[in-house]
C-alpha cells in the first residue's frame, strides 16, 4: 500500500517495478513458481494520473488486448485511486467513501463525526492521538521540512 500526495518521479515505472519485485522475492531459485502468493498494490493518489473526469478507481493486471476478459494469471494487480476525483464521484462502496473521506477530510472533525465506519473512526481517533503528540509534531515538522528542501533543489 501506498499513498502518495504529489507526482514526481516516473511514478507509473516505479510502481510497477516495486510490484514486480514483491513478487519475484517471494521465490528462492529453484522453488516451485505454485507457491507464489499474489501480489497487490493499492496506492492513494493526491493527485489526477489519468484525465478521464468520470472514473477515479483502477484495477490494472495482466490482460489480452484484444480479448480484455482473457487475463494472464492473478499474480500482479495494482489498484489506483485518485483521491481527488473519488471524493467528488463519490464510490459506490460505503466502506471504500468512508476512507477516501478518511484521506480527503482529516482535519474537518464535523464531517468525520458523520462516518460510522469503525475502522475509519478507529484510524480518526488514532490520528487525532498522534496529531497531539508534542514528538510526532515536531518529526512531522522535520519531515515537511525535509520535502520542500528536496523539492526547491530538485528544481534547481
Amino acid at each position: 500500500m501506498e499513498m502518495q500526495m504529489r507526482q514526481r518521479d516516473p511514478w507509473s515505472a516505479r510502481s510497477i517495478y516495486y510490484l514486480a519485485k514483491t513478487l519475484v522475492n517471494q521465490l528462492k531459485q529453484g522453488e516451485n513458481y505454485e507457491s507464489l502468493n499474489p501480489v497487490v498494490g493499492i496506492h492513494l493518489l493526491g493527485f489526477d494520473l489519468f484525465t478521464d473526469p468520470s472514473q477515479a478507481l483502477w484495477c490494472f493486471e495482466l490482460r489480452d488486448r484484444r480479448q480484455h476478459q482473457v487475463r494472464l494469471g492473478q499474480e500482479l494487480q495494482l489498484h489506483i485511486v485518485e483521491l481527488f476525483k473519488a471524493d467528488r464521484l463519490n464510490p459506490a462502496s460505503a466502506s471504500l467513501s468512508a476512507w477516501i473521506t478518511f484521506f480527503q477530510h482529516s482535519q474537518e472533525e464535523t464531517r468525520m463525526n458523520q462516518v460510522s465506519n469503525p475502522s475509519v473512526q478507529q484510524a480518526f481517533e488514532r490520528l487525532k492521538a498522534l496529531s497531539a503528540d508534542e514528538e510526532t509534531q515536531r518529526l512531522a515538522f522535520v519531515r515537511e521540512r525535509a520535502l520542500r528542501l528536496e523539492e526547491i533543489f530538485a528544481e534547481h
